[in-house]
């Protein structure tokens, strides 16, 4: 996993190594819980499962290959939304009439 996440380049890997570090720390944490492990066990995994969202959370933005939950203006000129929006009347015009 540190080797993909490391390095500054190869951004699908190290979306894919994040994923991989978070499903076996999270179902690490479900293992635990299910089969009745001291309650250390727990926490030590829960703490990595979060250590790991917390990296993905705040790598810086050069290594995001999209947003989560993406502004409908940061990326668009105003001409663009001009559009969508005129387009999106339209077609909800179209709809109504």
């Amino acid at each position: 996993m540190c080797p993909a996440i490391l390095p500054p380049r190869f951004t699908r890997l190290k979306e894919w190594a994040y994923a991989g570090a978070f499903f076996n720390f999270s179902g690490a944490v479900i293992s635990h819980l299910a089969s009745g492990s001291e309650w250390y066990h727990v926490g030590y995994t829960f703490l990595f499962t979060l250590c790991t969202l917390t990296s993905w959370a705040l790598r810086p933005s050069n290594r995001v290959l999209g947003n989560l939950y993406p502004h409908p203006g940061r990326h668009q000129s105003p001409d663009a939304i001009q559009q969508t929006d005129t387009s999106e009347h339209a077609s909800a015009a179209h709809r109504i009439g």
